[in-house]
Parts: structure tokens; sequence; C-alpha cells
């Protein structure tokens, strides 16, 4: 929070030695190529400095530094740590069921959210929706599912309704 001569700012992550983004008085914003896809400025300046990175996986988990390297006190740093978890939900029933997951607090967020179906020899189908959670809001996270299966009476009632 001091006020330096910050020369470039660098978001670099430790584990794999991958810079990421960097920000310089000489040459502005730019994130590398390989992240081209994944990461963007959400505040590019050279005292105040921010990252978003976009579709997490499990490989973006771990933690990341921020090094303003300023003239000519050195790098100051300051590190973000990022944890995921892996969230499913199944249902099984006969139509197939729709499984929805969603959070139930802020700054939580799904990525990759898929559904994969399975049709049992009986005629019912099993669905199960993933999903990775990302962002932080301490020890406690609620995260809710919810399964729906098509009725046969709303589907006649809403049917006759629309032949009226």
């Amino acid at each position: 929070m001091q006020n330096k001569d910050v020369v470039q700012v660098t978001w670099w992550k430790p584990e794999g030695d991958k810079t990421l983004a960097t920000s310089s008085k000489h040459f502005g914003p730019r994130v590398i190529p390989d992240f081209i896809d994944k990461v963007e400025f959400k505040d590019d300046g050279l005292q105040n400095n921010s990252i978003v990175i976009r579709n997490l996986t499990e490989q973006d988990e771990g933690c990341y530094q921020c090094l303003f390297n300023s003239y000519p006190d050195g790098a100051f740093i300051g590190v973000t740590c990022i944890k995921l978890y892996v969230v499913s939900c199944s249902a099984t029933g006969r139509p197939a069921p729709t499984v929805t997951l969603r959070v139930l607090q802020q700054d939580l967020h799904f990525s990759n959210y898929s559904s994969v179906s399975v049709t049992n020899t009986n005629g019912t189908v099993a669905v199960t929706t993933t999903a990775v959670l990302s962002g932080y809001r301490g020890n406690i996270t609620e995260v809710g599912c919810a399964a729906r299966v098509l009725s046969v009476i709303t589907f006649l009632l809403k049917r006759n309704h629309q032949n009226r």
C-alpha cells in the first residue's frame, strides 16, 4: 500500500515456473500467449493490479505470486491461492430427471458444468451433474442440488389447456 516507483508487475505461478501476465511501464499490459484464452487483466496499473483466471480446472489450483518490481527497492510480493472443489449430484427416474446444481453464497462460482445420462435396463435413466466450484467463502460452503422429473399429469394438463 506504499507508493513506489514500480516498473513492472508480474503474475507468476511458482509451481511449474509459469509467468501468466506482465504489466510494465514501457510495454503496458501483456498476457503470455499460452494464457491468452485463460487470463485477463481486471486492473493493469503499476500501483494496483489484478487478473481474472477463467474456466478454472484442477490444473489451476495452487498459489500465485504478484511481484511488484520497483526501482531501487526491488520486488514486493503478494500471494493468493486457488482451491477448487468438484461437486456432483445424481438422480435416477423415468422419464429422465433434470439435475441442477446451484451455489447458495456470493463469490462462489461453478465452471466445467456437465451432465451425463445412463439408461438402465429397467427403463430408468440415471443423470449425474458435475461441476467445479471455485471462490472463497471461509470454511462452510453450501451447494444446492435439485432433481426434477416432467410429470405426465403436468404434461397432459398443459397439452389439454393448449388444445382449448
